[in-house]
């Protein structure tokens, strides 16, 4: 007994080791997969690799690696598991290394909050307490997560001002913070909120300051750089440039699992294709986009809907001799030609007011949580556009 009692005291160091050594393969391994925006096989890399840190009690390397498993299956939509892991991180009072997993994980966990979402009371109290522990009584590099975090949750509400405001201040304290989100996550909110102003100069500035930065993660960057400027040209009605931009994106963006960037990518192409003479091109890209509608993210299974209801208004339009528009940014409601057949306007408007109604359904939903309007609005509006071509397309009134 006491020569294998010996066996096992020799060997354990070495195990220990060699256990160790694997945990920093597969954490490498991971982070090189994740910036070539491969998520979903990071995620399996960083897990196992937490796993093995747990198993020597490597608690350090365990919470950094658990800090990653989460931020990738953050990345591929899987939010309740994130939410689980990054729970854990959050809770947990390991000061290796500081407190900046902790911090990360906490940042993380109150995003994913805003983008289910969960009750706007329970967002605010958890964005409060990481406020107090983190930007006022801990370091004073701690904000820059939390502004963005912030400027997401008033996007959300359809505060846009405000959302800038935090958002501006974020990029900027995150060029001074070692411990931020990506430049490319602070600069592609910036350029978002922007659009939603009708700002289009200062999305170019921002825009331009994206090419130039050193983000990291250059496919996805690139991806979502090309994304973001087909939306300006489109906001510019340059359609065929949009569409060259959008076609661009869509075309890279399939080495990506990216959630975000996959949404952003497929809701460009759909809508500067909504914008052309013949919004029929959109419906390969719309059947893409149908694999998102049960999404775990609020806002994609709502913009999901909304997008397949305005492409059948727009075939409406078409039909009803109206020229094509982008339906985002129409406010005067037109009343339809007649050169098309009433039955097959109306087939459309059907498909558009039912597919509409679901998207209601979801934005309200949204909007209750998030004690705000934006989404029952938009849609309502639609439905107004809709029913004024329906009205004369039934009363046989022509072009005005």
């Amino acid at each position: 007994m006491s020569e294998i009692h010996r066996t096992f005291e020799t060997s354990e160091p070495v195990l220990v080791a060699a256990t160790r050594d694997r945990v920093v393969s597969l954490y490498r391994e991971g982070h090189h997969v994740y910036q070539s925006a491969s998520i979903g096989p990071s995620a399996r890399l960083f897990g196992q690799a937490r796993e093995l840190a747990e198993s020597i009690d490597d608690r350090a390397m365990a919470m950094c690696a658990r800090f990653w498993e989460g931020a990738a299956l953050h990345g591929i939509g899987r939010l309740h598991q994130a939410l689980a892991t990054f729970a854990q991180a959050a809770a947990s009072g390991e000061r290796q290394q500081g407190d900046q997993w902790p911090y990360m994980a906490l940042t993380r966990y109150v995003l994913i909050a805003v983008e289910l979402p969960v009750s706007l009371e329970v967002i605010e109290r958890a964005l409060g307490e990481a406020w107090q522990r983190y930007a006022e009584n801990g370091s004073g590099n701690r904000r820059s997560r939390l502004l963005l975090v912030r400027a997401r949750l008033a996007m959300a509400r359809g505060r846009h001002r405000e959302a800038l405001a935090d958002a501006q201040e974020g990029l900027e304290r995150r060029r001074r913070e070692p411990l931020g989100f990506s430049f490319s996550t602070h600069v592609r909110t910036l350029v978002d909120i922007c659009l939603r102003l009708g700002d289009l100069e200062l999305a170019r500035r921002y825009i331009e300051e994206w090419e130039s930065l050193d983000t990291g993660y250059p496919g996805t960057k690139r991806i979502c750089l090309a994304a973001a400027r087909s939306m300006i040209l489109r906001r510019e009605r340059r359609i065929d440039e949009a569409l060259d931009w959008a076609r661009r994106a869509e075309h890279e963006g399939r080495i990506t699992d990216d959630l975000p960037s996959r949404f952003w990518v497929l809701k460009a192409l759909i809508r500067a294709l909504l914008c052309t003479d013949d919004p029929r091109l959109a419906r390969g890209p719309l059947l893409d986009l149908l694999r998102l509608r049960n999404s775990a993210v609020g806002d994609i299974r709502y913009e999901t809907r909304l997008l397949l209801a305005d492409y059948h208004l727009a075939n409406a339009r078409r039909l009803a001799g109206l020229p094509p528009v982008d339906l985002e940014l129409v406010g005067e409601v037109e009343r339809p030609g007649s050169r098309a057949s009433n039955e097959t306007v109306l087939q459309q408007l059907h498909c558009a007011r039912r597919l509409y109604g679901l998207a209601l359904r979801t934005g309200r939903a949204i909007d209750r949580l998030l004690t705000c309007e934006v989404r029952t609005r938009e849609v309502e509006q639609r439905l107004r556009l809709a029913g004024v071509i329906a009205s004369a397309t039934v009363s046989g009134e022509g072009a005005v």
